[in-house]
């Protein structure tokens, strides 16, 4: 009986954890939880826009279409099920700018 010897590239190399490859074990991460990732963003993304078109945009047009246009278009990608790259650069952006009108139009 012949003995079979199965060993990684990898293995026995020490990996240097870089910030390209810390951002593509996330993505690798996030795209084996994708179902999971788009719920809760889908949830965080809702609440946040809510929350900022319910205390400041209500009163500018302006600002209700900033917040109006980067949700929709974020909730489109998770409804659409595109690439989880794309939904978190769109989660992303539409955080940030909830977040930048929050601050600056409620105090």
């Amino acid at each position: 009986m012949e003995t079979i010897n199965i060993q990684s590239k990898n293995y026995n190399q020490v990996k240097s954890l870089s910030k390209s490859s810390k951002i593509s074990e996330i993505l690798e991460y996030a795209e084996f939880n994708k179902y999971g990732v788009m719920s809760m963003l889908l949830i965080f993304i809702g609440c946040l826009s809510g929350t900022t078109v319910g205390l400041v945009a209500f009163a500018n047009d302006l600002a209700l279409i900033s917040v109006i246009i980067p949700t929709m278009a974020t909730l489109s990608l998770i409804l659409s099920v595109q690439p989880i790259k794309y939904i978190l650069i769109g989660g992303l952006v539409t955080a940030i700018i909830d977040i930048l009108l929050l601050i600056t139009l409620l105090f």
